[in-house]
C-alpha cells in the first residue's frame, strides 16, 4: 500500500466535528461544504455563475467545477494550493491583479489549519525571488530563480 500525499484541502480552517460532511453542488452553482446541519463549512466562491454546473476529478487529483454546457473551468483546486508544489503548478506573481500563487504549511501534521510559513514569490526591482515567510518575516531566501517562476505581466 503506498502512501497518499493530501495536496489539498477545502475547509482547512473550518473542519468537521465528525465524518458526517457534504460535498454537493448549491443552488447558485458553487461547490460547497456542508456539515451534518447542512450549514456551509466552505464554498468554492465563484461569482456570476450559471447554475448549471458540475464536478470531476482530473487523472491527477485537481478537483474542477464546470460549466455544464460549455465545459469551461470556473473553479479549480490547484488555484487554491497547500503545503505541496505540483508538477506543472508554477509559485507565480500576477503583477495586473497582484495574485501571489503560494504555499501555506500545515498547522502539523495532522492539522490542515493554516500554519506559520509559507513559500511565496516577490518582485524585487523587476527580479522575481522564492521567500520563505515565518509569519511575516523573511525565513529564507534562496536567491534569483526567476526562470523557474512564471511571471504574468
Amino acid at each position: 500500500m503506498s502512501q497518499s500525499t493530501i495536496i489539498w484541502v477545502a475547509n482547512r480552517n473550518q473542519t468537521l466535528n465528525d465524518s458526517n460532511g457534504t460535498v454537493t453542488i448549491s443552488e447558485d452553482g458553487n461547490l460547497v461544504v456542508l456539515n451534518v446541519q447542512k450549514q456551509v463549512i466552505w464554498t468554492s466562491n465563484v461569482s456570476n455563475i450559471a447554475s448549471n454546473t458540475s464536478s470531476q476529478f482530473s487523472n491527477f487529483g485537481n478537483l474542477v467545477l464546470l460549466e455544464s454546457t460549455t465545459g469551461n473551468i470556473l473553479w479549480q483546486s490547484i488555484q487554491q494550493l497547500s503545503d505541496t508544489l505540483l508538477p506543472s503548478i508554477k509559485l507565480s506573481i500576477n503583477k495586473r491583479t497582484g495574485k501571489n500563487v503560494k504555499l501555506i504549511s500545515w498547522k502539523s501534521p495532522s492539522d490542515p489549519y493554516v500554519g506559520n510559513f509559507s513559500c511565496r514569490t516577490v518582485e524585487c526591482l523587476n527580479i522575481i525571488e522564492v521567500f520563505i515567510w515565518n509569519g511575516t518575516h523573511s525565513y529564507w531566501r534562496p536567491g534569483m530563480v526567476g526562470s523557474l517562476l512564471a511571471y504574468i505581466q
